[in-house]
């Protein structure tokens, strides 16, 4: 259910279904999610396989993370979703 998940988190989900790269600066930018990793660990609680690549920046040392769904798994993700996958809330310790 989409309640389960807060708006951020559904925002991370469906860009990753479209296919795109996400990064932590891209998503603070574009006022996403200021916490992409713990949205990251979100999805993989609830089972969804979230591919991460480390990115060299302009041939720099520099490195950052992009996020990503695999086709194959985007296919999963998004059948579950349409047969009435049920997310559930992260239990608070």
């Amino acid at each position: 259910r989409r309640d389960d998940f807060g708006d951020d988190c559904w925002e991370v989900l469906r860009r990753m279904l479209k296919g795109e790269l996400l990064t932590v600066r891209q998503m603070m930018i574009e006022e996403v999610t200021c916490h992409l990793p713990r949205r990251i660990l979100d999805l993989k609680e609830q089972g969804i396989k979230v591919s991460d690549r480390w990115v060299e920046m302009n041939g720099k040392k520099h490195h950052h993370k992009e996020y990503f769904i695999d086709f194959n798994e985007t296919e999963r993700v998004k059948n579950a979703l349409i047969n009435g996958l049920r997310f559930q809330k992260r239990k608070v310790a």
